[in-house]
């Protein structure tokens, strides 16, 4: 068992000092060595997958995302001028619902 003397009100300052001086030192120690395992060596690299390159193509050359209208939309949305049609989220809701209830059916 490591006994702590810092708390011992009767050892000399001197000796106090240089004992937390020699904890503080081997703290710093180890958290520099903890800092040195954590950080990734200049020589790491990422493979991606043959699938993940394929998928970033077709999803890079696809027209499904228009910029433009993301950008009127947030606009609409910052000024106040955005409207929510409830009957169509609604609309949305059931047929996807719907669509879950045929496939759990055909399986």
């Amino acid at each position: 068992m490591n006994i702590n003397n810092a708390l011992d009100k009767t050892a000399e300052p001197a000796a106090l000092k240089t004992q937390q001086k020699q904890s503080s030192d081997s703290t710093a120690a180890a958290q520099n060595a903890a800092a040195a395992k954590a950080s990734p060596a200049a020589s790491d690299s990422v493979l991606l997958s043959p699938q993940y390159q394929t998928l970033a193509k077709s999803v890079a050359n696809s027209s499904s995302f228009d910029a433009n209208k993301v950008a009127s939309i947030k606009a609409a949305i910052a000024n106040g001028s955005f409207t929510v049609d409830p009957s169509k989220i609604a609309d949305g809701v059931l047929s996807t619902a719907q669509d879950l209830i045929n496939a759990n059916k055909a399986a």
